[in-house]
């Protein structure tokens, strides 16, 4: 747990809420403070290895494609016409489904990519398949 905490941390700083806007800035840098797709797909494989699973590069594009069109890379961004929450923008019940209630609302990457592992598998099977959902119906 503290490997994940740490992992978090180091990819993604805090955020800062600016008053009166849905932007969030990194107070050290004054501009969006979004994971970069290497950074993301690092932890990707990070959360895979420690799970004893693996992702073909076709899966970790597809999964880095969904999270890109979701949040953009964002482990904090919120729907504000719906509970959805986080780099895979799953509802807030999703997160309680998948025991992930508690981490719901946090800036904790590790988990939300836990979380987005385990959804994808349980309703596509792949990140491919959920590629190919997604761009059917405009949501995964």
């Amino acid at each position: 747990m503290i490997n994940q905490l740490i992992l978090s941390a180091i990819l993604v700083s805090t955020p800062v809420k600016i008053p009166n806007s849905d932007i969030t800035y990194s107070e050290k840098y004054a501009r969006p403070n979004a994971m970069s797709k290497d950074s993301f797909r690092k932890l990707l494989k990070h959360v895979a290895k420690d799970r004893e699973l693996s992702f073909s590069t076709e899966e970790l594009n597809s999964a880095t494609w969904i999270i890109w069109k979701e949040s953009e890379g964002r482990p904090w961004v919120k729907n504000p016409r719906s509970s959805a929450f986080g780099l895979p923008q799953a509802l807030k019940q999703t997160y309680n489904n998948y025991g992930y209630g508690k981490h719901y609302g946090k800036n904790l990457p590790y988990q939300q990519v836990s979380l987005f592992i385990d959804y994808v598998k349980d309703r596509y099977g792949s990140f491919s398949k959920a590629v190919q959902f997604h761009k059917r119906k405009g949501y995964y």
